[in-house]
């Protein structure tokens, strides 16, 4: 089942004394507007404890950003934007780690999250960003609050390594003391990103939820599906429940294009990138660092149990080899039960014999040959001439 793992909390992980622990710094946007990180100045530890834009004992400081301070649970902002200021923020900021993704997935969301105005202030302006895009900019006036508790998770897209989410809190228009309470949490999960060639759609931390209730309907697309290592052992048998639910009609991972190009039954087969360590799929990166953590979706005909986009006699080797174990579509598991047994070997000795337009059948009556039965000239699997099947 995908699930979100926490990489950062805002107050859990603000260090009392010294650096800030790895992956998380504090700044203000001294040399610009936000949105561009180079406008973006660190802020140093005072002998108070706190963040602000000197370390000399006082507090506020001169300047735009004078009234700055980052503390354990509070954050109070710089300048506001009245006589045409450049609004001046205190930036918290978390930086996603290799290792981070590769545990749990690159999709990100904030939740739970409370950022509270205190009552003397008269107004606030938090706003998130990932990298240099804008995810969220809301106005809150005194004693308002943003939290998780009325609104639902804040989804920040699909991360990697070295991407970074600010949150940045500034004064709105005036700042009169302005104060914001605060904590939130950042965590990663699975991810799904359908390939097509109007853009990729993803789909990131809510995607169990996305498809039990309504679905993803990949069409004559592929798709690719990114997991951390805590889900390891269920990555595979989680996205064949998928495709098994959408052949069922019960919502799941299906294609709406039943019919592959030469009128051939259409099926979505999964396949676990730890066999096969391709770093590309349909020219999407897809591994780094050696880390295969990835169920590829292709769209193609039933019964291709090799990918290579056509179904032959070679497509029957792998379900004669591992007849009566369990297994992967690429083992022979065509109908994704998790057995490779005669109701594959049927599946694809129909496709075979009623070529173009076969159907599925009940598979009672076929006689499974001998291994040596089907002639086959190698046991190379391939995807679009460049998969290689590994070796068990």
């Amino acid at each position: 089942m995908a699930r979100a793992a926490d990489v950062a909390r805002y107050q859990h992980d603000f260090a009392l004394t010294g650096a800030p622990i790895p992956g998380w710094s504090y700044l203000w946007n001294a040399n610009g507007p936000m949105g561009n990180p180079a406008n973006y100045v660190p802020l140093v530890r005072d002998t108070r404890g706190n963040f602000e834009t000197q370390a000399n004992g006082v507090w506020p400081d001169s300047g735009p950003g004078g009234s700055i301070a980052i503390t354990p649970t509070t954050i109070y902002p710089g300048q506001g934007t009245s006589g045409g200021n450049t609004e001046r923020f205190a930036i918290a900021a978390y930086t996603v780690t290799a290792a981070d993704v590769a545990a749990s997935g690159g999709g990100a969301q904030m939740a739970p999250w409370n950022f509270t105005v205190a009552d003397t202030s008269d107004g606030m302006h938090p706003a998130i960003y990932v990298n240099s895009s804008l995810a969220v900019s809301v106005n809150l006036g005194p004693g308002d609050s943003y939290s998780s508790s009325t609104y639902p998770p804040v989804s920040l897209g699909a991360l990697k390594p070295g991407d970074t989410i600010y949150v940045a809190i500034g004064a709105g228009r005036t700042n009169n003391g302005d104060r914001l309470d605060l904590d939130y949490t950042i965590s990663l999960s699975s991810t799904l990103k359908v390939l097509s060639t109007f853009g990729s759609q993803f789909y990131g931390s809510n995607i169990a939820a996305t498809v039990n209730t309504i679905g993803v309907d990949l069409a004559n697309h592929d798709a690719l599906y990114s997991f951390g290592t805590n889900e390891q052992a269920s990555a595979y048998n989680q996205v064949r429940q998928w495709i098994v639910q959408g052949q069922a009609g019960q919502q799941g991972i299906y294609t709406s294009s039943l019919i592959f190009p030469g009128n051939y039954p259409a099926v979505i087969a999964p396949i676990d990138n730890r066999e096969l360590h391709l770093t590309d799929f349909d020219g999407t990166p897809v591994a780094s660092q050696d880390v295969y953590n990835q169920i590829l979706l292709k769209y193609t005909r039933l019964g291709d149990t090799n990918l290579d986009g056509v179904v032959t006699d070679a497509d029957l080797v792998n379900i004669v080899a591992n007849m009566g174990h369990p297994g992967s579509y690429i083992d022979g598991d065509v109908n994704l039960d998790g057995m490779v047994d005669v109701n594959d070997f049927n599946l694809v000795t129909t496709v075979l014999a009623g070529g173009a337009g076969a159907q599925f059948v009940n598979a009672s009556s076929v006689t499974v040959p001998e291994p040596g039965a089907v002639a086959f000239a190698g046991l190379a699997m391939t995807l679009g001439g460049r998969i290689r099947r590994r070796r068990r």
